[in-house]
């Protein structure tokens, strides 16, 4: 299909298909409850998350999912954007039907940008790929950059869902962001994989500020050993300073909730592992001293997007 006719002349002629707003998906329709807030700043500087994960026996989007979950349920307008192939967070938000990309998003008559999710975050609808949306014409890329950043503007929070990879496209998206939080089995046998993942992602985003989210079934003891030692190694090799979000609990509801993908903080607020997603929103909006990369106010994650775009197509 000519992608012209996708996309119109102008962003005013097709806005009305994409934007987010009175011709929105229908949300979410199961455990849905009124969003709660607790304080009142909502201008945080660090507001472009990526979330990685190194625990094997879950999905990675199981942790991005929930903990954005959590985020929104704190009252925070957060934006979920998926970067790995499907089935993805699609496989943990069930009635989200994210498109594999943006091309078969054109494809589809109800052209909607974003998804409503729970607790009223936003899900961009598309998988976003940056060689993608280097195929559209000049014209093309400034009508669907133009739309994107609309919609991040709304947002307060972002969370970018990718998979730990050492390979170029995975350091771009590395390059884009402004945190990492890493979702990591620690124990003993798994410090120094942890280690080299933080060195991996130092060495490609000197500022960038990396927090760790503990998975599994050690008991406080173990898990606050483990913690000191890989935080001493990364003060004291790296020059840098880890972040600590809090512990997820392992929870036979896990598995029924990836079976019904439905994310577990929304099946039951009360489980264990729900309340350390709740914990660890918490704690991850306590901003530190640490600077950001970027100024997300002057330069949008999809200014970003969009300038990188232009110096691959310029070389």
């Amino acid at each position: 299909m000519d992608s012209k006719k996708r996309l119109g002349k102008g962003l005013d002629d097709i806005s009305h298909l994409f934007l987010s707003g009175s011709a929105a998906t229908p949300a979410f329709n199961r455990m849905n409850p009124p969003a709660r807030k607790f304080g009142q700043a909502v201008n945080l500087r660090t507001k472009v998350w990526l979330t990685l994960s190194l625990v094997p026996r879950l999905p990675s989007a199981f942790f991005t999912a929930n903990l954005a979950v959590e985020l929104a349920r704190c009252g925070r307008q957060v934006l979920v954007i998926e970067t790995a192939p499907l089935p993805a967070l699609d496989k943990v938000f069930g009635t989200a039907q994210i498109q594999p990309s943006l091309n078969d998003l054109l494809e589809q008559s109800q052209k909607q940008i974003v998804l409503d999710g729970p607790m009223g975050m936003k899900i961009l609808s598309f998988r976003l790929c940056p060689d993608e949306l280097r195929g559209f014409a000049l014209e093309e890329q400034q009508i669907l950059f133009q739309i994107l950043r609309q919609e991040e503007e709304k947002a307060e929070q972002i969370l970018i869902h990718a998979v730990y990879e050492e390979n170029p496209s995975f350091e771009k998206w590395v390059g884009l962001g402004q945190g990492v939080i890493l979702s990591v089995d620690l124990n003993a046998d798994t410090i120094l994989q942890t280690y080299r993942v933080c060195k991996y992602l130092y060495r490609l985003q000197p500022g960038l500020r990396i927090g760790l989210l503990g998975f599994g079934k050690q008991d406080k003891e173990e898990w606050a050993a483990c913690m000191n030692k890989l935080s001493d190694a990364v003060t004291r090799f790296l020059g840098k300073t880890l972040e600590w979000y809090g512990v997820i609990p392992e929870d036979p509801l896990i598995e029924r909730s990836i079976a019904a993908k439905v994310p577990l903080a929304l099946l039951d607020q009360t489980a264990q592992t729900s309340v350390g997603f709740s914990i660890a929103a918490r704690n991850l909006q306590q901003e530190t001293g640490m600077a950001p990369i970027r100024s997300a106010a002057a330069t949008s994650f999809f200014d970003w997007l969009h300038r990188a775009a232009d110096i691959v197509e310029g070389q």
